[in-house]
């Protein structure tokens, strides 16, 4: 089967070997112009692991991708299957009507819930016990195919939302390759979006300025979202760390819990309001309970830490995050 695999991430990568692995002939490996970023792990490469199979790769702008010019070089090639994930561009028919098998896509949810730009890590943040992923074929629509399968992993404890993205991708990986002998023989299941017992439609499109803390929301959502975005410093992604502006500076937070600090739990205060120091760190109050922030630094001094942040504090109280 001749395939052309439009993929990025450690998803993308996985799947591109098992295209090799399983025999097909990969005529061609699109990917974005980023990839490798300096340090990258090559594993998680598209393009590493195009070039480590000797496969022809195309880095184009993104969006290139439904130009004419380039659709007629993918027509060229002729692909019985085009394999897309991770690639932020909605798919022209031009394009999905080249290759006879069809377009096959892995999208990070539960469709048809989180159609759109949703993260990896979208079950997590809504404080779902599994992220789910779908594998599924492309039409003209946004995430609207026909469902050939469908994984999830738990998430534990200890999560945050890049530990179990690195799961889901591996998930992801598990599916395709259990399911890509009958995507090449045309026998794959096609369950349409409407038929998938239990889920509601739902569309996301994921902007940075999510990540921004809404002090409103309970102190229980928050550090769910403050785990989820955790991220290793001097780690940069798609997403950023959950954040909030204290005396001006932005201040990314790193770890904090949702639990009762006695002495302070009774005390008025607004939502974003910082009511002390406790032995776990910074308490802020939310729309109901406490937030205790463990770790966190303000933007460009983040060698300094949560002492960098208490710097900002004025002499005496109040002090309130925006």
């Amino acid at each position: 089967m001749r395939v052309v695999a439009i993929v990025n991430g450690y998803t993308g990568a996985l799947c591109l070997q098992e295209l090799v692995d399983q025999g097909d002939e990969v005529v061609a490996v699109v990917t974005s112009p980023g990839d490798p970023r300096p340090g990258m792990d090559p594993k998680t490469s598209v393009k590493l692991t195009a070039d480590r199979n000797f496969l022809p790769v195309y880095q184009p702008a993104m969006g290139d991708v439904n130009k004419p010019e380039f659709i007629e070089i993918i027509r060229k090639l002729a692909p019985d299957l085009i394999v897309s994930m991770h690639y932020a561009v909605i798919f022209r028919r031009e394009l999905l009507e080249i290759p006879r098998l069809g377009c096959v896509n892995e999208h990070p949810s539960r469709l048809p819930a989180g159609r759109g730009m949703t993260p990896s890590f979208w079950h997590m943040i809504r404080g779902d016990e599994c992220n789910w992923i779908t594998l599924h074929f492309v039409d003209p629509g946004i995430d609207t195919g026909d469902v050939i399968a469908q994984g999830s992993i738990p998430v534990l404890p200890d999560d945050t939302g890049r530990t179990s993205s690195k799961k889901l991708s591996e998930e992801g990986h598990r599916i395709f390759a259990e399911n890509l002998p009958l995507i090449r023989e045309g026998k794959a299941p096609r369950l349409p979006q409407n038929q998938v017992p239990g889920v509601e439609s739902s569309y996301v499109s994921w902007k940075p300025w999510h990540s921004r803390i809404k002090w409103t929301r309970t102190a229980k959502e928050l550090a769910l979202r403050v785990r989820t975005l955790t991220m290793p410093r001097g780690e940069g992604g798609w997403t950023q760390p959950s954040y909030a502006f204290l005396a001006g500076q932005r201040v990314n937070v790193r770890a904090a819990v949702a639990e009762a600090v006695p002495g302070m739990d009774s005390l008025p205060g607004e939502p974003g309001q910082v009511m002390g120091v406790a032995g776990q760190g910074l308490v802020v109050k939310t729309g109901h309970g406490l937030l205790t922030i463990s770790d966190a630094d303000v933007e460009g001094c983040e060698c300094e830490g949560l002492r960098g942040v208490l710097a900002l504090l004025p002499a005496g109280l109040p002090a309130r995050f925006d």
